[in-house]
């Protein structure tokens, strides 16, 4: 939601470096806080919309783990400049004893209309450090987002880094976002509903996008794709394949280890920095 790292997957964690900015440090961000603000009255939405929500954060609390690959497109609305990553996302749910985690690896980079090449990126978030792993100047560095026995909600949608929204809460869409029924265009997802989220006004302050649309899958009412406009004039889109569930999931996939005494390698605490994202 302003970007920090305390609500990916839906917001995920990352409040500084972008994807494309690899060389660039990590911009401060200001901790995630609780909304100030309370609408008079429930929002009205249409039970349709209603329904598809209900089923997205149903499909959310039924699976333990998700996995899928993915595309990642960054448009600059201000320069006309194009940047997309491909790589993967693994998603595991938080217990009654351990918090979410995530990890999400991009191994290819094109920029604008020139070729694709390897740019290997790594973020893991293992529930209390986000680590980011840039292959390509052999750097790590671990942001500490939550204290010792800390949980924290790294998929609060508007939040966080990187849009994720694979475990959202329909009441909490519904607060935050005016949401509507879009029509599926013939280069959409196929057996997809489409709806668009627009950000109230009393919360365009504390959500880090002004909407974003989202493809729902109607046999695993999970998301195929999302699209965000940004307030930094940029639109996101993350396109997502071969989605399994239910994957067996090892703590050390979301917890990397340094790569080699060869990177430079860095640990921000809480009381060092704030957590970056792309």
């Amino acid at each position: 939601m302003t970007s920090t790292i305390a609500s990916l997957m839906a917001g995920l964690l990352i409040g500084a470096a972008s994807c494309a900015q690899e060389s660039a440090a990590p911009a401060a961000a200001p901790p995630a806080t609780q909304p100030t603000t309370q609408p008079a009255t429930a929002p009205a939405v249409d039970p349709a919309v209603r329904k598809i929500l209900d089923q997205l954060e149903q499909a959310g609390e039924e699976y333990s783990s998700i996995t899928a690959d993915l595309d990642y497109q960054v448009d600059d609305r201000m320069t006309g400049d194009t940047e997309v990553r491909a790589g993967a996302v693994k998603y595991k749910k938080e217990t009654a004893k351990t918090p979410a985690k995530f990890y999400v690896r991009f191994d290819t980079l094109k920029q604008g209309q020139g070729k694709t090449f390897r740019e290997k990126l790594e973020y893991g978030f293992d529930g209390q450090y986000l680590t980011v792993a840039r292959h390509r100047l052999k750097q790590m560095i671990r942001y500490q987002a939550a204290a010792k026995g800390e949980k924290i909600d790294p998929f609060r949608l508007g939040r966080g880094p990187f849009p994720l929204p694979f475990r959202q809460k329909a009441d909490d869409l519904i607060k935050y976002f005016a949401v509507e029924n879009r029509r599926l265009g013939e280069k959409d997802p196929k057996n997809a509903d489409r709806i668009r989220l627009t950000t109230r006004k009393e919360y365009k302050e504390e959500i880090n996008f002004l909407t974003l649309e989202m493809w729902v899958d109607r046999d695993s009412h999970l998301p195929v794709k999302i699209r965000t406009t940004d307030k930094d004039e940029k639109t996101r889109t993350v396109n997502f394949s071969k989605i399994k569930t239910d994957v067996k999931l090892a703590d050390t996939v979301f917890h990397m280890k340094r790569p080699g005494l060869d990177w430079e390698y860095h640990v921000r605490t809480l009381e060092e920095g704030k957590v970056p994202t792309p």
